[in-house]
């Protein structure tokens, strides 16, 4: 028997009947997701601008990548830079965004969009790690007051060359979706509903809202009690595509629709189906790829190509194909989704890593690397939350902080203000909107790059509730004003 025969026996094998009534085993697969998606993130997150073996040695000392390690980042964009110093096991905006959306889940599973929209995004700007271009301007077009979560048509340049939200088909929606996969493991609508309102807040191409469906679908078929072969799971996966049509799932989105109508060429529901025959022709890959080079597959997928390597689509159909190909292993399956120079390693990675997660539990995932992940307490509250959500046993969302006691001990100790007025110091007691309260580990500051100087202070916060946050300010020496500068990775 070959190696790739053993690993897909072994995938058809974990895919059979798992007892889901308990708490504890459901807790551990939901963490399995977390967790399996952060680690990858933080391990994919060095290599996601690198090209080359050559150059991956150049910057991290090795031309294959196999663990944490700090690293440095420029950051800030090309009239702010500054150096981002990254510990191991730190994750980015992708693992970010996703415990944002796992806070915004009510305690019937449903999605609280309003909430994700309107202060969860908002607030996620001010401490933001690694974000990427179109979230970013999406975030700030959302905080405008006339703003609404199916109303945000921004406009911005990309590559050159002007674009809008219409237009906004990346993956930055689909990284984001699994908690609400997670609260509703026995109600896909209800998944596919928050997944949809979710995504369109911040992208409005087909491919985005495609790329997020088609993930929540695998994690949902993963984290169900059925028994599958890999042909068979790439059959479900295209049924889906081919049979799914969005009023089905919500019909509160024809309003949304008219409206991209009039700030595009064609239809909608037009661009709709036509992503979806490519959806298709990209799973047709994936089921032609099982005796190919992963490399190979990459490049058929569109994984390498600067203008659709960040695809909702061709990113999500890249996880499904390092899955089914090297699933039986976690740290097999998530070091070769991060080696894959010039892909977008870190949201791949992160998908794989969660995916094993669904199919294997916690678990699965290596203790040299657990032990060292930033944040590792919050994700299994996170996910201690979320399953009670998932077993409906929950009265609220567990991870909303207690505002009566940060109203006590408040006094005037916002983050953000004492970042900006540059008042805030190690080991002080400081507050935030959606985080609550929290102590300031460090703040230091430093040189940024530009004509009329300027310095950039970054103030690491540890919150009670276990998650921590870089909060970025930057102020001016020149005539510019000062203000909270945001990471924008390009």
């Amino acid at each position: 028997m070959t190696e790739e025969a053993g690993r897909n026996i072994d995938i058809a094998q974990r895919c059979q009947t798992i007892d889901l009534d308990g708490y504890e085993k459901l807790r551990d697969r939901i963490a399995g997701v977390l967790l399996g998606g952060a680690v990858a993130d933080a391990l994919g997150w060095p290599t996601e601008f690198v090209k080359t073996e050559e150059q991956a040695e150049r910057l991290h000392g090795t031309r294959y990548v196999t663990d944490f390690r700090p690293w440095e980042k420029k950051t800030g964009g090309r009239f702010y830079t500054y150096i981002d110093y990254i510990q191991p096991g730190e994750y980015s905006d992708d693992t970010q965004l996703t415990l944002c959306t796992s806070r915004c889940i009510k305690a019937d599973g449903s999605f609280d969009v309003l909430k994700f929209s309107k202060e969860e995004l908002r607030y996620w700007l001010e401490y933001a790690r690694g974000a990427g271009g179109t979230i970013t301007r999406a975030a700030k077009a959302i905080s405008r007051q006339q703003a609404a979560w199916d109303n945000n048509f921004f406009k911005f340049e990309s590559r050159g060359r002007a674009s809008d939200y219409t237009q906004a088909g990346a993956n930055g929606g689909a990284m984001r979706v699994a908690p609400l996969v997670l609260a509703n493991i026995s109600n896909e609508n209800s998944a596919l509903t928050g997944i949809l309102k979710n995504i369109v807040v911040t992208h409005g191409h087909p491919r985005a809202i495609w790329g997020g469906l088609l993930y929540g679908k695998s994690l949902l078929m993963l984290l169900a009690d059925k028994n599958r072969d890999i042909e068979h799971f790439v059959d479900e996966m295209e049924s889906f595509v081919i049979s799914l049509r969005l009023s089905t799932i919500n019909g509160e989105m024809e309003p949304w629709m008219a409206r991209w109508a009039e700030h595009a060429e064609r239809p909608f529901t037009e661009v709709f189906d036509g992503t979806r025959k490519e959806v298709v022709d990209l799973l047709s890959i994936i089921r032609q790829s099982r005796n190919q080079a992963m490399s190979k597959t990459y490049e058929t997928l569109g994984c390498f190509a600067p203008a659709t390597r960040g695809s909702g689509t061709a990113t999500v159909a890249a996880a499904l194909a390092v899955f089914l190909k090297h699933g039986g292993d976690y740290e097999h399956a998530v070091l070769k989704a991060i080696n894959m120079f010039s892909s977008d390693t870190d949201t791949i990675g992160s998908m794989v890593g969660s995916m094993i997660g669904a199919l294997k539990g916690h678990v699965a995932i290596p203790d040299r690397w657990v032990n060292v992940m930033q944040d590792y307490g919050y994700f299994i509250r996170t996910a201690e939350a979320l399953t009670r959500i998932a077993l409906k046993e929950a009265k609220a969302n567990d991870l909303l902080v207690d505002h009566k006691r940060e109203l006590v001990e408040r006094q005037d100790r916002d983050v953000v203000s004492l970042a900006k007025s540059r008042e805030i110091f190690k080991g002080q007691r400081v507050t935030h909107p959606i985080l609550g309260l929290g102590w300031v580990l460090d703040a230091r500051s430093q040189h940024v790059r530009r004509r009329d100087g300027g310095t950039m202070l970054l103030a690491r916060v540890a919150f009670d509730t276990g998650q921590t946050c870089i909060f970025h300010s930057y102020k001016t020496t020149g005539r510019r004003q000062s203000g909270t500068q945001l990471e924008n990775s390009v």
